[in-house]
């Protein structure tokens, strides 16, 4: 169960990367960081995940990359024990672990929120504050706070933190209900224009004996 919760972060913490915001000097730079990534096509992007249990006293991480064809709403997300495919019409949720996959119908609605459209994606849903600066080395980070207006949502805020000179996302950090934060830093990004359809398709005979639950 934890495992697919990671998943659902990262999915969020993707499609939340910018959209707009009310709240004039927040709007301004969620603008900024949503020009700078807008005209890409294909991205490559490698991350790392840092979970922290408050309630346990746990923290652990784990490192990911996530293959993006923005144009066909295309993605692959790859994780130590989770993978995750979509070729723009099927989603399929690849359990390392349990050696299960799960086959989903991608959603198409507006409010959706998958790696297809983390930089297109536009919620009102949310209260943004500009928080106080912080530097990393020589580097200032500009610091957005989003708080959803739905307080039904497993989260109660997400923060990121933006590299004021380049006005890319350095990490974003969400805050669970249960007290653990999931902190999700880009450690590199590639304009990849060669990723192949290849990468998006799902190859059953890569994943012999798993399991395939139709969730459709």
């Amino acid at each position: 169960m934890m495992k697919k919760w990671m998943l659902a972060v990262l999915l969020l913490v993707l499609g939340n990367l910018a959209f707009s915001q009310t709240g004039s000097v927040a709007q301004k730079l969620m603008q900024e960081v949503g020009q700078k990534y807008n005209g890409y096509s294909k991205l490559k992007l490698d991350f790392s995940l840092k979970v922290t249990d408050k309630k346990q006293q746990n923290t652990f991480g784990d490192d990911g990359v996530a293959f993006l064809d923005l144009k066909a709403d295309k993605y692959k997300v790859d994780m130590a024990d989770q993978t995750i495919i979509s070729d723009g019409k099927s989603q399929w949720s690849i359990l390392k672990e349990e050696r299960e996959v799960q086959l989903t119908e991608v959603d198409h609605n507006d409010q959706s929120i998958s790696p297809a459209n983390l930089f297109t994606f536009y919620d009102k849903g949310f209260k943004s504050t500009l928080a106080k600066d912080e530097k990393l080395g020589a580097t200032v980070l500009k610091v957005v706070d989003l708080s959803p207006m739905d307080t039904k949502r497993q989260y109660s805020k997400i923060r990121l933190r933006i590299n004021n000179a380049t006005k890319e996302i350095y990490d974003a950090t969400v805050f669970d209900k249960s007290g653990s934060m999931y902190t999700y830093t880009i450690k590199k990004l590639q304009t990849a224009a060669n990723i192949g359809n290849e990468v998006f398709t799902y190859d059953k005979s890569k994943y012999p004996q798993y399991e395939l639950v139709d969730l459709r």
